[in-house]
């Protein structure tokens, strides 16, 4: 080499009080490899020697971990697909722009796609993604971006090499032919990779042909599709399906719950100590293909149904009333409103509400009939227990019709009457009936009547007694005193009234 063409060569410093992840926590980096850069290597060494440096950025960044944490994989599977992590320091590892090594170094990495010709690094806030063909050569590099919500309006989520994309990433996962699982995504394949599902793979082409070839070029003869369960996934399997079933390859779907990922089913099929059984599927293929096993899953959310035909309007939860708590069970979620008989004013729903998933768990106090507020809560429960959003939103909006159902049943019941009716104990009774089947009952009647002071008319005093207590009988009866004036006719209606209850 002449001049300033020479290898540069760089080890990985800590920076001081700097976090490579972006956050506030600080970082400590361990074992830091050496970064050789050659501007005239070959494009495959330059690329590979990079995506090493992405890798060892990989284990300093929270954010990263954080992801993986919810996706199941570990950091040894994240090793073994040389997964990184690009947080914009590659630069600082670089002869100064103003030096001709650096210059040089720089345009190479552009040339490779690494670098934009606006001198910023290509896949900066990405996780790094590279693709490798049968013999292990890196073909192609996805980024996808981690921080979404804390881009700029119009930020691609997704970036690439400017070059061809394969159809399929993971292709060693076909090398032995036979049959492979198919997921929709790279990040849900990793999800099933890490549920112990190595022979996965991930369609990245919306040309059916591509992903066909690719299947018949190492002879695979059997393909079980890991779809989430929505219209646009549906019409994206349903096409593949067809251009498999075209080609003699046997193809089979896995019943993914409604409304959840690979990625979410794999946690909370975790959360309940089971393991993902992703190698049954229903066979959906060519004819006289083997009998459809069964495959033992958690219970889904809420029953499969086609995504073109709207959902059916369901009933109202019926609410389990314990005390002063109201219990709605969801599906698998079970949900505790605390606080219910607080609230008078008919404008608000404030309450405290907890959902049970499994083992996990999340708990908020809220106004149910405040939007912001479910929409709060909808977000962050759905990222506590491993539920999509729009699932929670759809529990929200079934439980207040449980809630505002339970406040209607409690009001029903302080407006009916109290029963004043007084018991009596089994020996008021015993002596009541002992009474009652007296042979001598009239006579101890009108006894009773003289003892008070009431004296003469006997028959008077007792067809008074028995017309007053007959006032229970569906037909009772109804007498009237006549005689002349000051001849004791009120006396006597008092005396009879005074033996009769109110």
């Amino acid at each position: 080499m002449s001049g300033d063409q020479q290898i540069v060569e760089h080890t990985f410093p800590t920076i001081p009080g700097k976090s490579l992840s972006g956050d506030d926590e600080p970082v400590v980096i361990q074992d830091e490899p050496t970064l050789t850069l050659d501007p005239d290597a070959a494009d495959v060494v330059l690329l590979d020697q990079i995506l090493t440096y992405y890798q060892h950025t990989l284990a300093q960044v929270a954010v990263a971990q954080r992801y993986f944490e919810r996706l199941g994989v570990t950091m040894e599977i994240a090793q073994r697909y040389r997964l990184g992590y690009s947080n914009r320091t590659l630069g600082l590892h670089l002869p100064s722009k103003q030096l001709k090594a650096g210059r040089l170094i720089r345009s190479r990495l552009t040339d490779i796609g690494i670098y934009r010709a606006t001198g910023h690094e290509h896949f900066t806030g990405s996780l790094v993604i590279p693709f490798f063909d049968a013999a292990g050569g890196i073909v192609q590099v996805h980024g996808f971006k981690l921080l979404g919500h804390e881009l700029r309006a119009g930020t691609p989520l997704e970036v690439w090499l400017n070059r061809p994309i394969p159809p399929l990433w993971n292709e060693r996962s076909l090398l032995r032919g036979a049959g492979v699982i198919l997921c929709s995504s790279i990040q849900d394949a990793l999800a099933a990779i890490a549920g112990g599902h190595e022979r996965t793979c991930a369609v990245t082409s919306a040309n059916a042909a591509e992903v066909v070839g690719m299947f018949q070029q190492h002879g695979v003869s059997d393909v079980r599709m890991a779809y989430p369960s929505t219209s646009e996934e549906n019409a994206q399997a349903t096409a593949l399906e067809d251009a498999l079933t075209q080609a003699g390859i046997r193809c089979s779907r896995v019943t993914i719950p409604p409304r959840l990922t690979v990625a979410q089913w794999a946690k909370r099929v975790k959360a309940t100590g089971q393991s993902m059984d992703l190698d049954h599927a229903a066979t959906t293929g060519i004819t006289g293909a083997p009998p459809a096993t069964t495959i033992d899953v958690p219970a889904p959310a809420v029953a499969p149904h086609p995504q073109s035909v709207p959902a059916p309007m369901l009933p109202a939860p019926v609410p389990r009333v314990v005390g002063d708590d109201v219990f709605v069970t969801l599906g698998d979620r079970e949900y505790r409103v605390r606080g219910l008989g607080k609230n008078s004013d008919s404008d608000a729903l404030r309450v405290n509400v907890r959902v049970l998933c499994g083992d996990l768990c999340h708990v908020d106090t809220l106004d149910l009939y405040n939007a912001r507020n479910r929409v709060g809560f909808q977000n962050a429960a759905g990222d506590e227990i491993g539920c999509l959003p729009d699932v929670i939103k759809r529990d929200l909006g079934r439980l207040i019709l449980a809630c505002e159902q339970a406040q209607m049943d409690r009001a029903k019941a302080l407006e009916k009457p109290e029963d004043s009716t007084p018991v009596m104990s089994p020996e008021e009774e015993a002596e009541a009936l002992s009474l009652l089947r007296d042979e001598k009952l009239t006579q101890r009647i009108i006894d009773a009547f003289d003892q008070c002071g009431v004296v003469g008319e006997q028959l008077n005093k007792l067809t008074g007694y028995l017309a007053a207590v007959s006032r229970k009988l569906s037909d009772p009866l109804a007498i009237v005193i006549q005689s002349s004036s000051a001849a004791g006719k009120t006396s006597l209606m008092d005396a009879i009234l005074s033996f009769v209850p109110p």
